[in-house]
């Protein structure tokens, strides 16, 4: 599903401090979660401009094995309308969006003015370790 005009507008926003680390397991050692990328609201309208909040965007574990922690980089974003590329992937400002120390990232995403209600809409990040991350389902509103 082509759409045209399709924008894409990426900030960096303040970052909030999370832990990188989830609870200890049941052996006592720490698990670290996955990186998660979700929208700041379920539902919005073609065209909006919407807040993407990523936590545990961090390479590495903070289990104390010894391994290095650095945040992820953020180089790319491409929009999914319903599986499908929504509008060619955008520029980044200065190449890419760095998480904080902590794994936090929120920046701003302008949502294709074409996209039918009903359409489901998910993020692909690209990061500088690692595979793709996809974000939750954004649901166009009518």
């Amino acid at each position: 599903m082509a759409h045209r005009g399709a924008l894409l507008a990426l900030t960096a926003a303040t970052a909030l401090t999370v832990a990188g680390c989830a609870a200890e397991d049941a052996d006592g050692s720490a698990a670290c979660a996955a990186p998660e990328l979700r929208w700041s609201v379920d539902a919005a309208s073609a065209g909006d401009l919407v807040t993407l909040h990523g936590e545990n965007l961090l390479s590495g574990c903070d289990d104390g094995q010894g391994e290095t922690v650095e945040p992820l980089s953020v180089t790319g974003v491409a929009l999914l309308a319903d599986g499908e590329l929504a509008a060619p992937p955008p520029a980044i400002d200065g190449g890419t969006l760095t998480a904080s120390e902590a794994g936090d990232l929120d920046f701003q995403v302008a949502l294709p003015p074409d996209l039918p209600a009903g359409t489901e809409v998910r993020a692909e990040v690209t990061v500088t370790s690692g595979p793709a991350l996809t974000s939750d389902a954004l649901a166009i509103d009518g």
